[in-house]
């Protein structure tokens, strides 16, 4: 799904705490967002899936990093500052649920 972003200053203060983070990564970012409406059609307690879910992923980023011989951080923050920055005020259509930084090793 893309998503429209409709102001810039949130992702720059991502930015800036994730190089107080990792001052010295030269990485790419990822951020991953969760759609509870899916999850709530077909569960019970939804969040915690969606919890698991987000941790399961970043799990599997990793070791997909590591086999291309890449560096991977999973920096346990959300990443809240991307959703305020893609969705008007109001809209809890998204949430997010970890940041994780990717990059070539030293």
């Amino acid at each position: 799904m893309l998503l429209r972003v409709g102001a810039a200053a949130p992702i720059v203060r991502l930015n800036e705490r994730i190089r107080e983070m990792k001052p010295l990564a030269r990485a790419y970012s990822l951020v991953l967002l969760a759609n509870p409406s899916i999850y709530d059609a077909a569960y019970e307690n939804s969040l915690s899936l969606i919890w698991r879910d987000a941790g399961a992923l970043l799990q599997a980023l990793h070791m997909c990093a590591a086999a291309y011989r890449l560096a991977f951080c999973a920096l346990g923050i959300h990443g809240n500052e991307v959703v305020e920055a893609l969705r008007p005020a109001g809209d809890h259509t998204v949430f997010a649920v970890g940041v994780a930084v990717v990059g070539r090793r030293p």
